[in-house]
């Protein structure tokens, strides 16, 4: 079962303050109203917080995005040539050019594309608080 970082720092700080797991699931489910976390978590928890001093989960290594040059390569390639554009021939063409795989590719434009439109929105919403308040624009 999964606690939330209340439940368990609330396990955390009886655990310091009884010393006794029995005591810590008595108040939990008394507090909580639902079952207590189980000897192995207590001890998991207090250990972890006694030794790094926080609860919180380490991140976690994942997939790379992509490079800040590998944006920019893409986003120069799409502004230079108008005509290129996400059909898959054309993006096939692209990522030989400027050797950069196609997934990759359809990932960043999907992005900036994204961005754009976001940019868009935020740019037409300021105008029209602006306008309501009759600010000069």
């Amino acid at each position: 079962m999964a606690f939330r970082k209340l439940e368990q720092s609330f396990c955390v700080l009886e655990y310091a303050r009884t010393s006794s797991v029995v005591t810590v699931q008595r108040r939990f489910r008394a507090e909580f109203q639902k079952a207590a976390p189980v000897f192995n978590s207590i001890k998991k928890w207090y250990a972890k917080f006694r030794d790094e001093g926080c609860l919180c989960i380490a991140p976690r290594p994942g997939r790379p995005g992509p490079s800040e040059e590998t944006v920019n390569r893409i986003r120069e390639t799409y502004q230079h040539s108008s005509c290129k554009s996400t059909i898959c021939k054309k993006t096939w063409r692209v990522s030989l050019s400027i050797s950069i795989r196609i997934t990759m590719i359809r990932c960043v434009v999907y992005l900036l594309r994204i961005f754009k439109m976001f940019r868009g929105l935020m740019n037409n919403l300021v105008f029209n608080i602006l306008r309501t308040y009759r600010v000069c624009v």
